[in-house]
């Protein structure tokens, strides 16, 4: 903007918090062993969004506003793992149920979101062979989840220059990979 003399500036407050709980079981057996456990994680992340424009300023001073990223994810996991002089055989399980709120200022003019929660389960299992004593052949299949993080789904516009805006997506899906 050729008539354009103030400078824009924001301000974004956020505070993470973290409780993480884990709680786990191993019992040994004469090939082998049982592991089992429980893990849970509470994080909660408020943040608060300022636009401070300056003069003749194209920024929207209304599109910043509060919000509180909130994830509940409890989970329980089995594994049973077999070793003889050859053989190797892991196999196991994590259940895990996922609670995710983005809650955003009810009376924000722009923004909205929902949150979503489900379970899923995470198997994975390992075959090994001990081919000698300094070689081994494995093969194994686990899946993994790659959640987003409350910088992917916050839904204030970050302005890292007069061109660049960053924002996030808050219905952003958790993707599941098999490895």
């Amino acid at each position: 903007m050729p008539t354009y003399t103030g400078l824009d500036s924001f301000k974004l407050i956020s505070d993470e918090h973290v409780a993480d709980f884990n709680l786990d079981y191993v019992q040994p057996l004469k090939y082998g062993k049982i592991e089992t456990g429980f893990k849970f994680r509470r994080r909660v992340i408020p943040t608060n969004m300022k636009f401070i424009a300056g003069l003749n300023s194209p920024l929207d001073v209304n599109a910043g506003g509060w919000a509180t990223y909130e994830e509940t994810i409890p989970a329980l996991y089995g594994n049973y793992i077999f070793e003889n002089k050859k053989l190797e055989v892991e196999a196991g399980l994590r259940i895990e149920y996922v609670d995710l709120q983005y809650k955003v200022n009810p009376n924000h003019n722009t923004y909205k979101s929902d949150g979503y929660n489900y379970t899923q389960p995470f198997p994975n299992i390992r075959l090994g062979y001990k081919i000698n004593d300094k070689n081994k052949l494995s093969v194994f299949y686990n899946r993994r989840v790659d959640r987003p993080n409350e910088v992917d789904i916050r839904i204030f516009p970050k302005y890292d220059d007069a061109e660049i805006i960053k924002i996030g997506n808050p219905a952003l899906p958790t993707v599941y990979k098999p490895i």
